[in-house]
């Protein structure tokens, strides 16, 4: 994906991230799920406003839990804040009191470099993240600011379909 497909490092982890949950949803070859009373997985009977942890593959998806906002109309999909994606009920667990989640391993390798800021912004469609080096030069500063305007303007022009 990188040498054909011209995708970045962290940008075609994130694809093959995506990739796999969506065959994780999608389940081709098994038949279709029919929710019960207890949304699909022995839990207790889920409503929007719980909080809830989100456990694929045995990794918990979430930094802290979230928040239902609604269900999918045959109910199988639960929307929480934070996501525009609907998540498997079952792989959905309660979650009312517990701690937050611990940072998964690739958010904490990133959050421990010495040196290195790193900002998260939250946008309706997902994340934006940038990370610089803390100490910069007016030089390097200037550089960044450069960079940062260029990507603006590839954002801009993917986000126009161009």
């Amino acid at each position: 994906m990188i040498t054909k497909k011209s995708f970045s490092a962290s940008g075609a982890r994130q694809f093959i991230k995506a990739f796999r949950e969506t065959i994780e949803v999608a389940k081709p070859g098994e038949s279709s799920y029919s929710p019960g009373d207890d949304n699909g997985a022995g839990n207790t009977k889920l409503a929007p406003g719980d909080l809830v942890e989100w456990e694929s593959q045995g990794i918990l998806q979430f930094d802290k839990p979230r928040k239902i906002t609604g269900f999918s109309e045959d109910g199988t999909f639960a929307f929480v804040e934070g996501t525009q994606t609907g998540i498997p009920v079952q792989q959905l667990q309660k979650a009312e009191g517990a701690p937050p989640a611990p940072p998964q391993f690739e958010s904490m390798r990133e959050q421990s470099k010495p040196g290195i800021r790193r900002e998260v912004f939250a946008l309706d469609e997902g994340e934006a993240v940038l990370q610089w080096p803390a100490q910069l030069t007016p030089g390097g500063v200037a550089e960044l600011k450069d960079w940062l305007n260029l990507v603006i303007r590839k954002v801009e022009r993917i986000s126009k379909g161009e």
